[in-house]
């Protein structure tokens, strides 16, 4: 695998030191607003679309640096349920800002939201310094030439090419190492072995379910390692001929399926998991002791072994990475970004809430939400490598609950990469075994990321027919992957697979591809 030398790190932070040289002159000139506010704070109201949340009030260390120096503080509300936004937004009640990965077209409308171009043009937004590709991608959820969001966790090629201590996050597999040990830890290194290791749990923990997906990552873990090529759970891939197919066309694909319905054949996961919605359902399971493996994101085993700690001391909790098949693993990487924030029109005040987005956006605002306080939690060394103090190494790798209810570090809606150099720092300052773990997966799949940022810039936009043959073959491929994963039999899995396919056709999906191949082409 390979390793970051320490010319690498150096470079990465030389750059970060001239960025924010670059950025200095502006960012010295601009005053706290909070300094010149006699008023005090203005308060917005803010909407988390996650049940996941960790934090659901704006208290903390970052949170009170970060109303120091916008003015602005929230008034949180997070969501109850997947649906709430949706609702939200056909009865026009959406509140001052809102911070979601789902719902992204419908908020990109200037009848719900503000612009970013409105509010950079008005003079809201001193800092916005984004980068075109990044205006592209949020660009593509409108259907004017505005942009509503700018997503974070973006990152191109080249922002990854020159980050070389940042974790590339991917999908997780974690498991409970604890037990995986007490039975012998026993051979780990195939999709099938993963089965003889369920069945093993399922014998010996009867009351324990073997395995839960989770509704966001889903199989995600499994899709990679059958080559599915899709980014995301269904969408399309470019193919060695640079068109564009829906992954569920794929052989690979009806491989995986024939996977996952062996898992339920065997009574490995059970058919009420396709009901749950919230991922806190499933990782609530997980930390309760009452499920052996899950899916999620890889940097997540790191909080979930120290909540596992919480209720079972001798309890570990484990990464299973790059389990093999008969296929090349693929893991696409669109690089659109995870989630953003939105103005509402119905914002009571627009200027509070851009002067707030401007600066999580900025280098500073990403630092501070990433990395912490400066010259408290973290310093530069004298070849401007990132040194955290070793209070915060601790405390983030052994007391994230610490971290989270009193630093807050919830709100990151600005992040870039730095969020995942601090893992990599964090990881190397204190190399534990789930920390191993991490890096380990992040190099895996590093190994078999294909970045290709094309992809989302030929999403169909709102609004246009592509997009409502799109959105309506999504839910047709959502609705029947559950219904062929818990077939009866392979032959009934795959009749039931060719009718996905026959409906998917007859709702254009042939037509869709063919311009989806033509806007890709133009791209080249």
């Amino acid at each position: 695998m390979k390793k970051w030398g320490r010319k690498s790190i150096i470079f990465l932070l030389v750059v970060l030191i001239f960025t924010l040289a670059g950025c200095g002159e502006t960012e010295s000139e601009r005053k706290s607003t909070a300094e010149t506010n006699e008023e005090g704070p203005v308060e917005l109201d803010a909407f988390i679309n996650f049940t996941w949340y960790s934090n659901e009030e704006f208290k903390g260390k970052i949170p009170e640096k970060i109303t120091e120096k916008t003015g602005v503080t929230l008034n949180v509300t997070k969501a109850a349920d997947e649906k709430q936004l949706g609702l939200m937004i056909a009865s026009e009640e959406l509140p001052d800002i809102i911070f979601t990965s789902k719902e992204l077209s419908r908020l990109s409308n200037p009848d719900v939201s503000y612009s970013y171009n409105e509010l950079i043009d008005k003079g809201y937004m001193p800092l916005f310094d984004q980068g075109e590709e990044r205006i592209m991608n949020a660009k593509s959820f409108s259907s004017d030439d505005n942009f509503y969001t700018i997503l974070s966790a973006y990152g191109t090629k080249e922002d990854w090419d020159n980050s070389p201590s940042a974790l590339l996050g991917g999908p997780g597999l974690i498991f409970r190492q604890d037990i995986y040990e007490e039975l012998g830890s026993p051979e780990l290194k195939t999709t099938e072995d993963f089965i003889t290791l369920l069945e093993m749990v399922q014998e010996k923990y009867p009351e324990m379910r073997p395995f839960m997906f989770n509704p966001i990552w889903q199989f995600t873990p499994f899709k990679v390692a059958y080559g599915v090529q899709a980014d995301g759970r269904y969408t399309y891939y470019s193919d060695n001929n640079g068109g564009i197919e829906f992954g569920v066309r794929s052989e690979n694909y009806l491989d995986f399926l024939k996977y996952a319905n062996t898992l339920y054949k065997k009574g490995l996961m059970t058919a009420d998991n396709f009901a749950v919605k919230n991922e806190s359902d499933v990782i609530g399971e997980f930390n309760g002791g009452r499920a052996f493996a899950m899916t999620w994101t890889d940097g997540a085993v790191v909080g979930t072994d120290s909540k596992l700690k919480q209720n079972f001391p001798e309890g570990k909790a484990g990464l299973i990475t790059g389990l093999e098949t008969k296929n090349d693993p693929i893991l696409v990487n669109n690089q659109i970004g995870w989630a953003g924030v939105f103005i509402s029109k119905n914002c009571k005040d627009p200027e509070a809430a851009a002067r707030l987005v401007d600066f999580i956006y900025s280098q500073e605002g990403r630092e501070l939400t990433c990395f912490g306080i400066e010259g408290e939690d973290w310093n530069r060394d004298e070849n401007g490598n990132i040194v955290f103090s070793d209070e915060i190494i601790d405390i983030r790798l052994n007391n994230p609950n610490k971290w989270e209810a009193e630093w807050n570090k919830g709100f990151y809606f600005g992040k870039h990469l730095e969020e995942n150099v601090a893992f990599g720092i964090l990881a190397d300052s204190k190399p534990t075994e789930v920390n191993e773990m991490v890096k380990e997966s992040s190099n895996y799949y590093k190994e078999i990321v294909d970045i290709n940022p094309r992809l989302s810039l030929i999403k169909p936009k709102a609004d246009t027919d592509e997009k409502i043959i799109y959105d309506k073959l999504v839910k047709l491929f959502e609705d029947e992957e559950a219904k062929i994963i818990m077939s009866e039999t392979e032959e009934e899995l795959t009749a039931n697979y060719n009718s996905m396919i026959e409906t998917a056709i007859n709702l254009g999906m042939d037509d869709l591809e063919q311009r989806l191949t033509e806007a890709y082409q133009a791209l080249n």
